[in-house]
């Protein structure tokens, strides 16, 4: 404010001094020259404006002023973001509905590619191949007689008690092979051919596999000759109680 008031001073000072030295000189071409003349009275009201003005009114000079910047940012979503969104939300809800449907669509049209996954035990039955050697002994049905009851019988009359239980077990591991078509492997003992059977064997038939069983186990193992009365069982149950059991259900 001081250094203001000290310049309007220094200001009036000079002016009133080239005001009395206008008034004592006489007037020069460059002054006749001006188009208008300003008086002593009209300047000092002129500088007292300019004292008075805004631009003088209070301390000149120049500060650095750091700028505020406003770092907080609207909570408001606005309404076309608002709208994008739900579009998007709606396309992609669309998409899996699509998507879902044109799975099940494969699923249905390539069912007999991984349907079996769910039937294995079926279709594995079903391409199972039999093998034509098991246990040492010709799985072929062609190997057999025609009349497997009357040959054993035979071999048994002839005392040949292994040959003649020999051969009825294989003719069941043929039926069972090739009529049950049952998985039998190499690696299978008698104990888990019975067990295996239950699976597909009807009661009738899984006891007269389990007594042929034990006689053959006598003959082949313990090197026993199997007993009159159960050879004699053997032979007259094998038509009606096992190996013609399946074609006795469908005529009936």
């Amino acid at each position: 404010m001081m250094r203001a008031l000290l310049l309007a001073s220094l200001i009036l000072s000079i002016l009133a001094n080239s005001s009395v030295a206008e008034e004592a000189r006489p007037m020069s071409e460059v002054d006749y020259l001006a188009e208008e003349t300003v008086s002593v009275k009209q300047s000092k009201e002129i500088i007292m404006d300019i004292v008075n003005s805004k631009d003088l009114n209070g301390e000149i000079g120049t500060k650095w002023k750091i700028k505020a910047f406003d770092f907080e940012t609207s909570n408001e979503t606005p309404e076309w973001i608002k709208v994008l969104s739900v579009i998007f939300a709606t396309v992609i809800e669309y998409v899996l509905w699509i998507l879902l449907l044109i799975g099940i669509v494969m699923l249905y049209l390539t069912r007999h590619q991984w349907l079996y996954l769910f039937s294995a035990d079926k279709d594995k039955k079903e391409a199972y191949q039999a093998p034509d050697i098991l246990f040492g002994m010709d799985m072929r049905e062609e190997s057999l007689p025609d009349d497997i009851v009357k040959e054993a019988t035979l071999l048994w009359q002839q005392q040949k008690a292994r040959e003649s239980l020999s051969l009825l077990y294989r003719g069941a591991l043929v039926h069972l092979l090739n009529k049950e078509k049952l998985p039998l492997e190499n690696s299978h003992t008698e104990g888990d051919i019975l067990k295996l059977s239950k699976k597909t064997l009807v009661d009738n038939q899984q006891h007269y596999l389990s007594q042929l069983t034990i006689q053959w186990q006598l003959v082949a193992y313990a090197h026993r000759i199997p007993k009159e009365e159960a050879m004699n069982w053997l032979f007259t149950h094998w038509q009606q109680d096992f190996a013609n059991i399946r074609v006795a259900e469908v005529t009936s």
